[in-house]
Protein backbone atom coordinates (compact mmCIF):
# COMPACT_ATOMS: atom_id res chain seq x y z
CA UNK A 1 0.00 0.00 0.00
CA UNK A 2 1.34 3.44 -0.93
CA UNK A 3 0.70 6.79 0.73
CA UNK A 4 1.98 9.90 -1.00
CA UNK A 5 3.07 13.08 0.75
CA UNK A 6 0.25 15.11 -0.81
CA UNK A 7 -2.30 12.52 0.26
CA UNK A 8 -1.49 12.48 3.96
CA UNK A 9 -2.79 15.97 4.66
CA UNK A 10 -5.56 16.49 7.16
CA UNK A 11 -8.75 14.60 6.27
CA UNK A 12 -7.31 13.64 2.90
CA UNK A 13 -5.68 10.26 3.34
CA UNK A 14 -6.17 7.97 0.35
CA UNK A 15 -5.09 4.33 0.45
CA UNK A 16 -3.91 2.94 -2.85
CA UNK A 17 -3.03 -0.73 -2.74
CA UNK A 18 -2.68 -1.75 -6.37
CA UNK A 19 -2.96 -0.72 -10.01
CA UNK A 20 -6.76 -0.90 -9.96
CA UNK A 21 -6.81 1.62 -7.08
CA UNK A 22 -4.55 3.97 -9.04
CA UNK A 23 -6.85 3.86 -12.07
CA UNK A 24 -10.00 4.32 -9.95
CA UNK A 25 -8.42 7.25 -8.11
CA UNK A 26 -7.68 8.92 -11.44
CA UNK A 27 -11.27 8.27 -12.57
CA UNK A 28 -13.08 9.77 -9.57
CA UNK A 29 -10.65 12.71 -9.37
CA UNK A 30 -11.09 13.47 -13.06
CA UNK A 31 -14.88 13.46 -13.06
CA UNK A 32 -15.09 15.68 -9.96
CA UNK A 33 -12.53 18.04 -11.50
CA UNK A 34 -10.22 17.75 -8.50
CA UNK A 35 -7.04 19.83 -8.50
CA UNK A 36 -4.50 18.14 -10.76
CA UNK A 37 -1.85 18.32 -8.03
CA UNK A 38 -4.01 15.96 -5.96
CA UNK A 39 -3.93 13.15 -8.53
CA UNK A 40 -1.75 10.12 -7.59
CA UNK A 41 0.97 10.96 -10.12
CA UNK A 42 3.73 9.43 -8.02
CA UNK A 43 1.90 6.09 -8.03
CA UNK A 44 1.58 6.30 -11.81
CA UNK A 45 5.28 7.01 -12.17
CA UNK A 46 6.08 4.04 -9.95
CA UNK A 47 3.88 1.78 -12.04
CA UNK A 48 5.59 3.01 -15.22
CA UNK A 49 8.98 2.22 -13.69
CA UNK A 50 7.92 -1.34 -12.88
CA UNK A 51 6.13 -2.08 -16.17
CA UNK A 52 7.70 -1.77 -19.60
CA UNK A 53 4.33 -1.39 -21.31
CA UNK A 54 2.04 1.66 -21.50
CA UNK A 55 -1.04 -0.32 -20.56
CA UNK A 56 -1.79 1.67 -17.41
CA UNK A 57 -1.78 4.94 -19.39
CA UNK A 58 -4.30 3.47 -21.81
CA UNK A 59 -6.43 2.18 -18.92
CA UNK A 60 -6.45 5.63 -17.29
CA UNK A 61 -7.35 7.23 -20.61
CA UNK A 62 -10.26 4.79 -21.06
CA UNK A 63 -11.54 5.57 -17.56
CA UNK A 64 -11.31 9.35 -18.02
CA UNK A 65 -11.35 11.16 -21.36
CA UNK A 66 -12.51 8.13 -23.36
CA UNK A 67 -15.07 6.94 -20.80
CA UNK A 68 -18.74 7.04 -21.93
CA UNK A 69 -19.53 9.35 -18.98
CA UNK A 70 -17.03 11.88 -20.33
CA UNK A 71 -18.63 11.73 -23.76
CA UNK A 72 -22.04 12.40 -22.22
CA UNK A 73 -21.19 14.78 -19.34
CA UNK A 74 -17.62 16.07 -19.83
CA UNK A 75 -15.56 18.20 -17.41
CA UNK A 76 -14.57 21.62 -18.72
CA UNK A 77 -12.52 21.87 -21.90
CA UNK A 78 -9.67 23.66 -20.12
CA UNK A 79 -9.58 21.00 -17.41
CA UNK A 80 -9.40 18.15 -19.95
CA UNK A 81 -6.59 19.93 -21.82
CA UNK A 82 -4.55 20.33 -18.63
CA UNK A 83 -5.21 16.75 -17.54
CA UNK A 84 -4.14 15.27 -20.88
CA UNK A 85 -1.03 17.49 -20.94
CA UNK A 86 -0.01 16.13 -17.53
CA UNK A 87 -0.69 12.55 -18.61
CA UNK A 88 1.40 13.02 -21.78
CA UNK A 89 4.19 14.62 -19.74
CA UNK A 90 4.40 11.58 -17.45
CA UNK A 91 4.28 9.17 -20.39
CA UNK A 92 7.02 10.98 -22.31
CA UNK A 93 9.21 11.06 -19.19
CA UNK A 94 9.08 7.26 -19.13
CA UNK A 95 10.78 7.25 -22.55
CA UNK A 96 8.24 4.91 -24.13
CA UNK A 97 6.93 4.90 -27.65
CA UNK A 98 4.34 7.66 -28.25
CA UNK A 99 0.71 6.65 -27.83
CA UNK A 100 -1.52 7.76 -30.69
CA UNK A 101 -4.58 7.53 -28.42
CA UNK A 102 -3.16 10.21 -26.08
CA UNK A 103 -2.40 12.70 -28.84
CA UNK A 104 -5.70 12.00 -30.61
CA UNK A 105 -7.57 12.76 -27.36
CA UNK A 106 -5.63 16.00 -26.86
CA UNK A 107 -6.15 17.03 -30.48
CA UNK A 108 -9.88 16.50 -30.15
CA UNK A 109 -10.08 18.66 -27.01
CA UNK A 110 -7.92 21.40 -28.52
CA UNK A 111 -10.50 21.70 -31.29
CA UNK A 112 -13.36 22.38 -28.85
CA UNK A 113 -14.29 25.91 -27.80
CA UNK A 114 -14.41 26.62 -24.08
CA UNK A 115 -17.92 27.27 -22.74
CA UNK A 116 -19.39 28.77 -19.56
CA UNK A 117 -20.76 25.43 -18.34
CA UNK A 118 -19.20 22.09 -17.50
CA UNK A 119 -20.15 18.84 -15.78
CA UNK A 120 -18.96 17.31 -12.52
CA UNK A 121 -19.86 13.70 -11.78
CA UNK A 122 -19.73 12.08 -8.35
CA UNK A 123 -19.65 8.28 -8.10
CA UNK A 124 -21.92 6.91 -5.38
CA UNK A 125 -21.19 3.71 -3.40
CA UNK A 126 -24.04 1.99 -5.27
CA UNK A 127 -22.06 2.43 -8.49
CA UNK A 128 -24.27 5.14 -9.98
CA UNK A 129 -23.05 8.64 -10.79
CA UNK A 130 -24.61 11.98 -9.91
CA UNK A 131 -23.78 14.34 -12.77
CA UNK A 132 -24.25 18.09 -12.34
CA UNK A 133 -24.17 20.93 -14.81
CA UNK A 134 -22.18 23.72 -13.15
CA UNK A 135 -20.76 27.10 -14.02
CA UNK A 136 -17.05 27.23 -14.86
CA UNK A 137 -16.83 30.42 -12.76
CA UNK A 138 -17.14 30.50 -8.95
CA UNK A 139 -19.39 33.57 -9.16
CA UNK A 140 -21.76 33.62 -12.10
CA UNK A 141 -24.91 35.63 -12.80
CA UNK A 142 -24.62 37.30 -9.38
CA UNK A 143 -24.63 34.10 -7.33
CA UNK A 144 -22.28 31.42 -5.96
CA UNK A 145 -25.07 28.86 -6.19
CA UNK A 146 -24.11 27.57 -9.65
CA UNK A 147 -21.21 25.51 -8.27
CA UNK A 148 -21.05 22.78 -5.61
CA UNK A 149 -19.33 23.66 -2.32
CA UNK A 150 -17.58 21.39 0.20
CA UNK A 151 -20.30 21.53 2.85
CA UNK A 152 -22.82 20.16 0.35
CA UNK A 153 -20.48 17.26 -0.42
CA UNK A 154 -20.01 16.59 3.28
CA UNK A 155 -23.77 16.67 3.81
CA UNK A 156 -24.23 14.21 0.94
CA UNK A 157 -21.70 11.82 2.51
CA UNK A 158 -23.43 12.14 5.86
CA UNK A 159 -26.78 11.40 4.24
CA UNK A 160 -25.42 8.27 2.54
CA UNK A 161 -24.29 7.03 5.96
CA UNK A 162 -27.52 8.01 7.74
CA UNK A 163 -30.20 6.87 5.31
CA UNK A 164 -32.65 6.27 8.18
CA UNK A 165 -33.08 10.06 8.41
CA UNK A 166 -34.65 10.08 4.96
CA UNK A 167 -36.19 6.62 4.54
CA UNK A 168 -39.95 6.31 4.24
CA UNK A 169 -41.42 5.47 7.65
CA UNK A 170 -44.51 3.88 6.15
CA UNK A 171 -42.52 0.76 5.34
CA UNK A 172 -41.36 0.31 8.91
CA UNK A 173 -44.86 0.86 10.34
CA UNK A 174 -46.35 -1.71 7.95
CA UNK A 175 -43.72 -4.33 8.64
CA UNK A 176 -44.00 -3.87 12.40
CA UNK A 177 -47.78 -4.00 12.35
CA UNK A 178 -47.67 -7.27 10.44
CA UNK A 179 -45.18 -8.72 12.94
CA UNK A 180 -47.22 -7.71 15.98
CA UNK A 181 -50.46 -8.91 14.43
CA UNK A 182 -49.03 -12.32 13.70
CA UNK A 183 -47.51 -12.68 17.15
CA UNK A 184 -50.84 -11.80 18.75
CA UNK A 185 -52.69 -14.26 16.51
CA UNK A 186 -50.45 -17.30 16.53
CA UNK A 187 -53.49 -19.59 16.64
CA UNK A 188 -53.88 -19.14 12.88
CA UNK A 189 -50.28 -19.98 12.09
CA UNK A 190 -48.75 -23.37 11.42
CA UNK A 191 -45.93 -24.69 13.53
CA UNK A 192 -43.06 -24.60 11.03
CA UNK A 193 -43.96 -21.24 9.62
CA UNK A 194 -44.16 -19.66 13.06
CA UNK A 195 -40.73 -20.92 14.03
CA UNK A 196 -39.23 -19.79 10.72
CA UNK A 197 -40.82 -16.35 10.84
CA UNK A 198 -40.03 -15.70 14.51
CA UNK A 199 -36.40 -16.63 14.00
CA UNK A 200 -36.21 -14.52 10.87
CA UNK A 201 -37.76 -11.56 12.68
CA UNK A 202 -35.28 -11.74 15.56
CA UNK A 203 -32.28 -11.96 13.21
CA UNK A 204 -33.63 -9.17 11.02
CA UNK A 205 -34.18 -6.87 14.01
CA UNK A 206 -30.75 -7.51 15.48
CA UNK A 207 -28.94 -7.06 12.15
CA UNK A 208 -30.89 -4.00 11.01
CA UNK A 209 -31.35 -1.84 14.09
CA UNK A 210 -30.24 1.18 12.03
CA UNK A 211 -33.58 1.19 10.19
CA UNK A 212 -35.64 1.44 13.36
CA UNK A 213 -35.92 5.18 13.74
CA UNK A 214 -38.98 5.94 15.86
CA UNK A 215 -40.61 4.85 19.09
CA UNK A 216 -43.23 2.64 17.52
CA UNK A 217 -40.58 0.62 15.73
CA UNK A 218 -38.46 0.32 18.86
CA UNK A 219 -41.56 -0.90 20.67
CA UNK A 220 -42.22 -3.50 17.98
CA UNK A 221 -38.65 -4.80 18.08
CA UNK A 222 -38.77 -5.17 21.84
CA UNK A 223 -42.23 -6.73 21.64
CA UNK A 224 -41.04 -9.35 19.17
CA UNK A 225 -38.06 -10.45 21.26
CA UNK A 226 -39.87 -10.40 24.63
CA UNK A 227 -42.91 -12.20 23.21
CA UNK A 228 -40.77 -14.96 21.72
CA UNK A 229 -38.80 -15.46 24.93
CA UNK A 230 -41.84 -15.44 27.23
CA UNK A 231 -44.28 -17.35 25.03
CA UNK A 232 -42.40 -20.26 23.53
CA UNK A 233 -45.19 -22.55 24.71
CA UNK A 234 -47.67 -21.03 22.26
CA UNK A 235 -45.47 -21.66 19.25
CA UNK A 236 -46.77 -25.18 18.83
CA UNK A 237 -48.71 -27.06 16.22
CA UNK A 238 -51.42 -24.69 14.99
CA UNK A 239 -53.55 -24.89 11.89
CA UNK A 240 -53.74 -23.02 8.63
CA UNK A 241 -53.12 -19.61 6.97
CA UNK A 242 -49.87 -19.65 5.11
CA UNK A 243 -50.33 -16.19 3.65
CA UNK A 244 -50.00 -14.41 7.02
CA UNK A 245 -46.49 -15.78 7.46
CA UNK A 246 -45.73 -15.11 3.83
CA UNK A 247 -46.46 -11.42 4.45
CA UNK A 248 -43.90 -11.31 7.27
CA UNK A 249 -41.20 -12.87 5.15
CA UNK A 250 -42.11 -10.83 2.07
CA UNK A 251 -42.02 -7.53 3.95
CA UNK A 252 -38.78 -8.27 5.74
CA UNK A 253 -37.01 -9.48 2.62
CA UNK A 254 -38.29 -6.69 0.39
CA UNK A 255 -38.25 -3.50 2.46
CA UNK A 256 -36.22 -1.83 -0.30
CA UNK A 257 -39.21 -1.94 -2.65
CA UNK A 258 -41.88 -0.97 -0.12
CA UNK A 259 -41.83 2.79 -0.54
CA UNK A 260 -44.88 5.07 -0.50
CA UNK A 261 -47.21 2.28 -1.58
CA UNK A 262 -46.96 -1.42 -0.79
CA UNK A 263 -46.10 -3.62 -3.74
CA UNK A 264 -48.72 -6.20 -4.73
CA UNK A 265 -51.72 -4.56 -3.07
CA UNK A 266 -53.45 -6.89 -0.63
CA UNK A 267 -50.94 -9.73 -0.51
CA UNK A 268 -52.89 -10.70 2.58
CA UNK A 269 -55.72 -9.23 4.64
CA UNK A 270 -53.21 -8.16 7.31
CA UNK A 271 -51.59 -5.78 4.83
CA UNK A 272 -54.99 -4.37 3.92
CA UNK A 273 -55.11 -2.75 7.34
CA UNK A 274 -51.90 -0.87 6.59
CA UNK A 275 -53.19 0.29 3.22
CA UNK A 276 -56.58 1.42 4.54
CA UNK A 277 -55.12 3.34 7.48
CA UNK A 278 -52.25 5.25 5.90
CA UNK A 279 -53.36 8.37 7.77
CA UNK A 280 -51.70 7.00 10.90
CA UNK A 281 -48.34 6.62 9.14
CA UNK A 282 -45.73 9.33 8.67
CA UNK A 283 -43.74 9.53 5.43
CA UNK A 284 -40.34 11.18 5.18
CA UNK A 285 -40.69 14.37 3.19
CA UNK A 286 -37.37 16.19 2.85
CA UNK A 287 -37.00 19.94 2.31
CA UNK A 288 -33.59 21.26 1.30
CA UNK A 289 -32.85 24.95 1.79
CA UNK A 290 -30.46 26.70 -0.59
CA UNK A 291 -29.99 23.54 -2.61
CA UNK A 292 -27.84 25.11 -5.34
CA UNK A 293 -27.26 22.86 -8.35
CA UNK A 294 -28.58 19.83 -6.46
CA UNK A 295 -25.71 17.49 -5.51
CA UNK A 296 -26.94 16.64 -2.00
CA UNK A 297 -30.57 16.23 -2.95
CA UNK A 298 -29.89 14.06 -5.97
CA UNK A 299 -27.61 11.82 -3.90
CA UNK A 300 -30.30 11.50 -1.21
CA UNK A 301 -33.00 10.68 -3.76
CA UNK A 302 -30.82 8.06 -5.40
CA UNK A 303 -29.56 6.33 -2.26
CA UNK A 304 -31.72 7.17 0.78
CA UNK A 305 -35.28 6.47 -0.49
CA UNK A 306 -37.34 9.38 0.87
CA UNK A 307 -41.01 9.46 -0.04
CA UNK A 308 -40.72 12.99 -1.46
CA UNK A 309 -38.02 15.62 -1.84
CA UNK A 310 -38.42 19.39 -2.16
CA UNK A 311 -35.46 21.29 -3.65
CA UNK A 312 -35.60 25.00 -2.81
CA UNK A 313 -33.59 28.10 -3.64
CA UNK A 314 -34.32 31.76 -4.37
CA UNK A 315 -32.11 32.54 -7.36
CA UNK A 316 -33.85 31.98 -10.70
CA UNK A 317 -30.64 31.03 -12.54
CA UNK A 318 -29.89 28.41 -9.88
CA UNK A 319 -33.40 26.98 -10.10
CA UNK A 320 -33.13 26.75 -13.89
CA UNK A 321 -29.82 24.86 -13.64
CA UNK A 322 -31.25 22.71 -10.86
CA UNK A 323 -34.19 21.58 -13.00
CA UNK A 324 -31.74 20.63 -15.75
CA UNK A 325 -29.72 18.54 -13.29
CA UNK A 326 -32.82 16.80 -11.94
CA UNK A 327 -33.73 15.84 -15.49
CA UNK A 328 -30.12 14.93 -16.23
CA UNK A 329 -30.19 12.37 -13.41
CA UNK A 330 -33.59 10.92 -14.30
CA UNK A 331 -35.50 12.15 -11.25
CA UNK A 332 -38.17 13.93 -13.28
CA UNK A 333 -39.80 10.79 -14.66
CA UNK A 334 -40.18 8.54 -11.64
CA UNK A 335 -42.93 8.14 -9.07
CA UNK A 336 -40.74 7.62 -6.01
CA UNK A 337 -39.46 9.73 -4.57
CA UNK A 338 -41.76 12.53 -5.65
CA UNK A 339 -39.53 15.47 -6.55
CA UNK A 340 -40.41 19.14 -6.86
CA UNK A 341 -38.55 22.44 -7.13
CA UNK A 342 -39.71 25.45 -5.09
CA UNK A 343 -38.77 29.12 -5.32
CA UNK A 344 -38.38 29.86 -1.61
CA UNK A 345 -37.63 33.43 -0.52
CA UNK A 346 -36.56 33.25 3.12
CA UNK A 347 -37.94 36.71 3.89
CA UNK A 348 -41.33 36.18 2.29
CA UNK A 349 -42.13 32.52 2.96
CA UNK A 350 -45.14 32.06 5.24
CA UNK A 351 -45.90 29.44 7.84
CA UNK A 352 -48.81 28.33 5.66
CA UNK A 353 -46.42 27.57 2.80
CA UNK A 354 -44.14 25.62 5.11
CA UNK A 355 -47.05 23.60 6.52
CA UNK A 356 -48.17 22.72 3.00
CA UNK A 357 -44.72 21.24 2.30
CA UNK A 358 -45.16 19.02 5.40
CA UNK A 359 -41.44 18.41 5.76
CA UNK A 360 -40.35 15.80 8.29
CA UNK A 361 -36.66 16.34 7.57
CA UNK A 362 -35.01 19.66 6.62
CA UNK A 363 -31.40 19.89 5.45
CA UNK A 364 -29.13 22.65 4.20
CA UNK A 365 -25.48 23.14 3.28
CA UNK A 366 -23.36 26.28 3.17
CA UNK A 367 -26.15 28.72 3.95
CA UNK A 368 -24.25 30.42 6.82
CA UNK A 369 -21.82 32.66 4.97
CA UNK A 370 -23.22 36.21 4.99
CA UNK A 371 -23.75 38.03 8.31
CA UNK A 372 -26.42 40.21 6.67
CA UNK A 373 -28.79 37.26 6.12
CA UNK A 374 -28.29 35.42 9.42
CA UNK A 375 -31.24 37.15 11.10
CA UNK A 376 -33.53 36.22 8.21
CA UNK A 377 -32.23 32.63 8.21
CA UNK A 378 -32.80 32.17 11.94
CA UNK A 379 -36.37 33.47 11.62
CA UNK A 380 -36.97 30.95 8.83
CA UNK A 381 -35.55 28.08 10.90
CA UNK A 382 -37.73 29.14 13.82
CA UNK A 383 -40.82 28.99 11.58
CA UNK A 384 -39.80 25.58 10.26
CA UNK A 385 -39.28 24.10 13.74
CA UNK A 386 -42.67 25.41 14.87
CA UNK A 387 -44.53 24.21 11.78
CA UNK A 388 -45.04 20.69 13.02
CA UNK A 389 -45.69 17.97 10.45
CA UNK A 390 -48.02 15.31 11.83
CA UNK A 391 -47.71 16.56 15.38
CA UNK A 392 -43.93 16.73 15.75
CA UNK A 393 -41.30 19.24 14.55
CA UNK A 394 -39.09 18.19 11.64
CA UNK A 395 -35.52 17.05 12.06
CA UNK A 396 -33.29 19.92 10.91
CA UNK A 397 -29.64 19.43 9.90
CA UNK A 398 -27.27 22.22 8.80
CA UNK A 399 -23.83 21.58 7.27
CA UNK A 400 -21.51 24.60 7.21
CA UNK A 401 -18.02 25.39 6.00
CA UNK A 402 -16.62 27.68 8.71
CA UNK A 403 -14.84 30.36 6.71
CA UNK A 404 -15.33 33.14 9.27
CA UNK A 405 -15.66 32.12 12.93
CA UNK A 406 -17.30 35.43 13.89
CA UNK A 407 -20.08 34.90 11.33
CA UNK A 408 -20.63 31.30 12.40
CA UNK A 409 -20.62 32.16 16.12
CA UNK A 410 -23.11 34.95 15.43
CA UNK A 411 -25.39 32.40 13.75
CA UNK A 412 -25.24 30.11 16.79
CA UNK A 413 -25.82 33.03 19.18
CA UNK A 414 -28.93 34.16 17.28
CA UNK A 415 -30.21 30.57 17.27
CA UNK A 416 -29.92 30.46 21.04
CA UNK A 417 -31.57 33.87 21.41
CA UNK A 418 -34.52 32.56 19.38
CA UNK A 419 -34.94 29.53 21.63
CA UNK A 420 -33.35 27.11 19.16
CA UNK A 421 -30.90 24.61 20.58
CA UNK A 422 -28.28 22.78 18.54
CA UNK A 423 -26.27 19.60 18.78
CA UNK A 424 -22.98 19.11 16.92
CA UNK A 425 -22.97 15.87 14.95
CA UNK A 426 -19.56 14.43 15.76
CA UNK A 427 -19.80 10.94 14.26
CA UNK A 428 -17.29 9.95 11.58
CA UNK A 429 -18.31 10.16 7.94
CA UNK A 430 -16.97 7.67 5.41
CA UNK A 431 -15.12 9.37 2.57
CA UNK A 432 -16.89 8.42 -0.64
CA UNK A 433 -16.73 11.69 -2.61
CA UNK A 434 -13.61 13.51 -3.79
CA UNK A 435 -13.20 17.12 -2.65
CA UNK A 436 -10.92 19.37 -0.61
CA UNK A 437 -11.18 18.15 2.99
CA UNK A 438 -8.90 20.75 4.54
CA UNK A 439 -11.82 23.14 5.04
CA UNK A 440 -13.40 23.14 8.50
CA UNK A 441 -16.94 21.75 8.17
CA UNK A 442 -19.43 21.37 11.03
CA UNK A 443 -22.77 19.59 11.00
CA UNK A 444 -25.43 20.50 13.56
CA UNK A 445 -28.93 19.31 14.38
CA UNK A 446 -31.47 21.92 15.52
CA UNK A 447 -34.33 21.46 17.95
CA UNK A 448 -36.61 23.48 20.24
Amino acid sequence: MYLSKDQTKKNKVTCIRNRADVIYNFKVSFFTMSQLSNFPWNFLERELENDSSSEIILDILKQTCLHPLCCKHPPSVRYRRLFLSQLIKRHEASEREPLDELYDALGEVLGVEEGTECYKSYLLPCGEAVSLSESTAVISEGTTGLVTWEAALYLAEWALENTHVFTDRLVHYCVCYVIVFCLENTHVLTDRLVHYCVCYVIVFCLENTHVFTDRLVHYCVCYVIVFCLENTHVLTDRLVHYCVCYVIVFCLENTHVLTDRLVHYCVCYVTVFCLENTHVFTDRTVLELGCGVGLTGIAVCRSCYPSSYVFSDCHLSVLHRLRDNIQLNGLDNQNSPRVCVEHLDWEEVTEKQLREIRATTVIAADIVYDPDIIGCLVKLLSKILRCSANGSPPDVYISSTIRNTDTYNSFKHQLESSGIQHEVMTGPVTHVLFYNRQATIEMIKLYI
